[in-house]
């Protein structure tokens, strides 16, 4: 059972991987055909002046980035902790199916 979970994983990854490198290189064939358009329209633009955010939107400031990078680490390694199979209903973390601690020898 545990073998089997392992290869759907691993295939699953696989395919994601493989899309993933499929997208990649479609982005990159379009934007290497859209270049010389893209070029023309800038070097005719008028120059636009913005201010430096630190990758969130300037009205969520210091305290919005912080929360949501706390929220991404929480995603994040829940995540992992979801695919990892080591959280099962009704049981603790670290419990072997044959530890019963209530049971006297």
């Amino acid at each position: 059972m545990r073998f089997s979970r392992f290869i759907g994983f691993s295939f699953l990854v696989g395919l994601i991987a493989i899309g993933g490198f499929f997208i990649y290189q479609t982005g990159i064939s379009q934007g290497l055909a859209q270049a010389p358009e893209i070029g023309n329209a800038i070097q005719s633009a008028d120059p636009v002046y913005s201010v430096p955010s630190f990758g969130f939107p300037p009205f969520f400031g210091f305290f919005g980035a912080v929360c949501f990078s706390i929220l991404g680490f929480f995603i994040f390694f829940g995540l992992l902790r979801f695919l990892s199979c080591a959280w099962r209903p009704g049981k603790e973390m670290g419990q072997t199916p044959n530890s019963n601690r209530s049971q006297v020898v």
